[in-house]
């Protein structure tokens, strides 16, 4: 005989509260409106029906806009019934044993030796830019959460431990000064189930904190950077937790309750110590300029409010997906200067590199990147503002095929 599943219980009752709540507040609104209508008709007001409508249709669009709370009802449904593998706008989501979200690739193999070869061969394009430009050159091969996660669903296949580890190999046949962040992160000390947030596919904000320290570390030993270790010591920062504040890209697909692990807490790390920055955004509208401390400047306090479908917590850091973006350390005027050529990965790497320099300037290639302006042309960008280094940043491991313009630096 079947198990009674005790969640069907929980489910139900979700189902009848939420259900109940949007149902009661919609059709006390039509009861009332209705007896307003009654009214206006009786005293030959018929005008007034066309006043009825748009009311109607007002609440109609606010009242029973309960978009997450169908979401969640549905979550709770796919997680009674056993579900791991979800489906939404074209990506497929899946729960491993231990709850955490992931993304299940569909084309069912590893890239290829060629394909991974012609990535590297547009990292070297973008190498031989900044060197021919007096700058000195990083790559920053970055893995995704599929690397570490263990427990797939059957009859799943997870090719990013596979394809990353090809990269590291075409890596070294190449002359590209690269930092293997896997080694970094597993090194770390960091538990591999605590490296990226459970309901999205970026790391928390300790693990950038980490992977900036580890940047510093590579550009000194291969360059001789000089920076002030002190700052990489996490004590020397306030950590304050926001408790269940982040649902993130993974968990808005799939829903609140689809997995036991819930929401994610979320930590913003800032220092104890003195800082003054100049933030610019140069594509925006007078260019987004602020000025202050660092918790002013670079940290982006806007997107620290709970709400769990319409907010990205994770912009808090950085401001998110910024085609470009200066963050000029004003108490380092000595320092250097930086450009980091980077995707998502970066919002939590950004501001703790750039209490080591001068200034900091990130630019997004990306192509779904669509903020005003056009692209940013890399070389004329590096000859414009003369970095000491250049460093690129990519999760993950490209084909840098005709259909991917991340790697289309110039």
């Amino acid at each position: 005989m079947k198990k009674f599943n005790k969640n069907i219980i929980v489910f139900v009752f979700a189902v009848l509260f939420i259900g109940l709540g949007m149902g009661k507040v919609f059709f006390t609104t039509m009861s009332d409106e209705a007896v307003n209508l009654a009214k206006n008709l009786k005293h030959g007001k018929i005008g007034y029906f066309s006043e009825f409508t748009d009311i109607i249709d007002d609440k109609s669009s606010t009242t029973l806009n309960y978009h997450d709370n169908l979401i969640d009802i549905n979550s709770f449904k796919e997680r009674v019934m056993g579900t791991r593998i979800i489906e939404k706008d074209s990506i497929t989501i899946a729960k491993t044993d231990d709850g955490n979200l992931v993304e299940i690739r569909k084309s069912g193999r590893a890239l290829s030796q060629k394909d991974v070869a012609g990535t590297v061969e547009k990292i070297s394009e973008l190498r031989d830019v900044a060197n021919e430009n007096g700058a000195e050159f990083l790559y920053c091969a970055a893995p995704r959460k599929e690397y570490f996660a263990e427990g797939f669903p059957e009859n799943t296949s997870n090719y990013i431990k596979e394809d990353f580890d090809t990269l590291i190999s075409e890596l070294e046949k190449s002359d590209v000064p690269y930092l293997d962040a896997s080694k970094v992160l597993q090194e770390s000390g960091i538990p591999n189930d605590k490296l990226y947030f459970n309901t999205d596919h970026h790391w928390r904000p300790y693990t950038g904190f980490v992977a900036a320290n580890s940047i510093c570390e590579e550009l000194n030993r291969r360059y001789g950077f000089e920076y002030n270790k002190d700052y990489a010591d996490i004590n020397n920062y306030n950590i304050e937790t926001y408790d269940n504040l982040f649902l993130g890209s993974h968990g808005k697909k799939t829903g609140r309750f689809f997995t036991p692990a819930g929401t994610d807490d979320f930590d913003l790390i800032t220092p104890k110590f003195e800082t003054s920055y100049i933030q610019e955004q140069p594509f925006k509208k007078n260019k987004a300029r602020t000025e202050g401390s660092f918790d002013e400047t670079v940290i982006f306090k806007k997107f620290l409010e709970k709400d769990y479908y319409a907010i990205n917590n994770y912009a808090s850091y950085s401001g998110g997906d910024i085609k470009l973006q200066i963050m000029k350390n004003q108490l380092n005027p000595d320092g250097k200067k930086i450009l980091m050529v980077r995707d998502s990965y970066a919002c939590v790497i950004a501001p703790f590199l750039s209490l080591y320099t001068s200034e900091l300037h990130t630019c997004d290639m990306r192509n779904f990147n669509k903020s005003a302006g056009k692209k940013v042309n890399v070389e004329e960008y590096i000859k414009e503002i003369s970095p000491d280094y250049v460093i690129l940043l990519y999760s993950g491991v490209s084909t840098a095929n005709a259909s991917d313009d991340r790697y289309d630096f110039f």
